[in-house]
């Protein structure tokens, strides 16, 4: 056999490697595109999750709020995780940085929880497995369900990491507590996966 048949499955593979690659980061660009592109989204229950961070953060705190509202963690169960943290991020960064940042967690976190599963149940990256960014604006992304949104990806991606560990009761305990925390649909769908 000659040099130059030998060495062309691996010149494929790396050209396919790097077109993967490319076309991953054109499919992650375009899905987060629409979410940094305007200062506030035009998403629908976006502001309300705003306005309730920056309450939880600072504004609480600031007159005339801090007569009207009241920080009480001891009646929150589940679905504050988000809340919780991006609090504690407000708090060393701008409102528009944090804002950003949950958009973008919102939009692309189960895509690319989805890519992470997929990853790791199949051992490779393959290009069919961009068709995951199908799922960056369902309509419960767009009507601003954002802690539901979190948690899928975050489901997704705890699915991914457990699931060469999948007789550690304790790890799986621990994902679908935080889960909980997050989201009840994310634990839900952690159980499921």
């Amino acid at each position: 056999m000659s040099p130059a048949l030998s060495e062309s499955p691996a010149l494929s593979d790396r050209i396919s490697s790097r077109l993967s690659a490319a076309a991953l980061f054109v499919c992650f660009l375009a899905a987060l595109a629409p979410a940094l592109a305007a200062a506030l989204p035009p998403i629908m229950d976006f502001p309300n999750h705003l306005a309730r961070i920056w309450l939880i953060a600072e504004g609480a705190r600031t007159a005339p709020l801090d007569q009207i509202y009241a920080i009480d963690w001891s009646k929150a169960g589940a679905n504050v995780g988000v809340d919780f943290v991006a609090a504690a991020l407000m708090r060393a960064l701008p409102l528009a940085a944090v804002s950003k940042g949950l958009v973008a967690l919102a939009f692309l976190g189960p895509p690319l929880g989805a890519l992470a599963l997929n990853r790791a149940l199949s051992g490779r990256f393959h290009a069919l497995q961009l068709t995951a960014f199908a799922l960056a604006f369902p309509t419960t992304a767009i009507a601003g369900f954002v802690n539901y949104q979190i948690s899928l990806g975050l489901a997704l991606a705890a699915a991914a990491i457990a699931a060469p560990r999948l007789r550690n009761l304790a790890l799986h305990a621990v994902f679908a507590g935080a889960l909980l925390f997050v989201h009840p649909f994310g634990a839900l769908l952690y159980a499921a996966a």
